[in-house]
């Protein structure tokens, strides 16, 4: 039985049923000899040589009524037997066939398909589809389980997404609570004091300028919120690139970020592949972020090392800063998150994360980690094999 399973399903039915035919001729042909011995022994009692023709002496008649009534029943039971019996052999054959063949090559199958098509109807996809034919129900299970995994990954996927959005829009909402504060309170100043004459010139200048760039802020957060929403959109289109062009532009950027900060950087390309299948515009947007902001909080360098593992690239990018906080390794990747320590409020705190978006959306990742001696490091991954979407 073992052979059957690892057999084609075409291959299977056809060993099966040739099998169940020569297994039925046999039968056949064994009944039908043993009822042509009974009654060749039941005949040979009543030869005698009167029985023979003077025509041809070897061709011998006998008479039935002289028969006993035992030996009629039983030369009638085996003129109906060799005759029905092949009959019945074939089709018990071909149904015990059929039986083998549905048990051996179907049944579990079917059974496995069944369950798992009730469970996805019923979003439950926390199982596996265990099967280990080497046929094409096999095969079938085999796309169904992908179908599986697929769907599950998109639900994960769905679910991340929502819950990105969730702390998005909570982060959102928080950070927008400051600048509608202020510029409630100034409106109620300016209210108050205006009809009564009680705001000089320069003040009410003041005033109105504050609330200016409180508007600007705000702005500022919505065209934010306007482009991760186009950036959770946006579709990954790789190309092949050539290796020597990809570092030449990030180090063109490189060059003229250390010249803006007073500042050295290191690139090690490890990478030893002529040509990549990434998406280069999306790649070089995430790595000359997570560049300036290592500039930014480096004292005096940086270090950037490029390669490729198991159809990864990688970019390991350490600054000789303080490094990351515990919170910072928590959270810096979550949207408007900000250092305490950093007072500055042209940054909205979305470098990161934004990052984050763009790596996933291209099949990578980015990790936050510290550097062995001093500094932060970041390491970002792109998938060398992500597909169009």
């Amino acid at each position: 039985m073992d052979k059957i399973k690892d057999m084609s399903i075409k291959k299977a039915f056809i060993t099966l049923t040739f099998i169940s035919i020569v297994i039925a001729v046999l039968l056949s042909s064994m009944s039908f000899l043993g009822f042509e011995t009974i009654r060749s022994n039941i005949l040979a009692k009543y030869y005698t040589g009167q029985n023979s023709t003077s025509l041809n002496p070897n061709i011998i008649f006998v008479d039935p009524s002289t028969f006993n009534q035992t030996d009629q029943i039983i030369l009638k039971l085996t003129d109906y037997f060799r005759f029905v019996l092949p009959i019945i052999f074939f089709i018990v054959s071909v149904i015990a066939a059929a039986y083998i063949f549905y048990n051996t090559k179907l049944r579990k199958p079917l059974a496995l398909l069944k369950t798992s098509a009730k469970k996805i109807s019923d979003n439950d996809l926390d199982f596996t589809i265990d099967n280990n034919s080497k046929d094409e129900m096999g095969d079938l299970c085999d796309s169904f389980e992908t179908m599986r995994k697929e769907l599950l990954s998109n639900n994960i996927n769905m679910w991340r997404m929502m819950e990105e959005r969730k702390r998005l829009n909570a982060a959102f909402a928080h950070d927008m609570r400051t600048p509608i504060t202020v510029l409630k309170g100034y409106t109620d100043l300016l209210t108050n004091y205006i009809p009564t004459d009680k705001l000089n010139q320069d003040k009410l200048l003041s005033t109105v300028s504050l609330m200016a760039d409180n508007v600007s802020r705000l702005e500022k957060y919505v065209d934010t919120m306007n482009n991760i929403q186009k950036m959770e959109d946006m579709e990954i289109r790789p190309t092949e690139v050539e290796t020597s062009k990809l570092i030449n532009n990030f180090e063109g950027s490189l060059r003229i970020l250390s010249e803006e900060q007073g500042k050295t950087y290191v690139l090690n390309n490890q990478i030893n592949a002529f040509s990549m299948s990434l998406d280069e515009e999306v790649v070089l947007r995430v790595v000359e972020n997570i560049a300036i902001n290592a500039f930014r909080y480096a004292k005096k360098h940086i270090s950037i090392n490029c390669y490729t593992d198991q159809n990864l690239l990688y970019y390991e990018i350490i600054d000789d800063g303080k490094g990351f906080s515990h919170e910072d390794l928590k959270f810096a990747t979550e949207p408007f998150y900000k250092d305490k320590s950093i007072t500055d409020n042209s940054h909205l705190g979305l470098g990161l994360n934004i990052s984050k978006i763009q790596c996933q959306k291209h099949g990578g990742s980015i990790t936050l980690s510290n550097a062995k001696e001093i500094g932060a490091k970041v390491t970002v991954a792109f998938s060398l094999k992500v597909d169009k979407k």
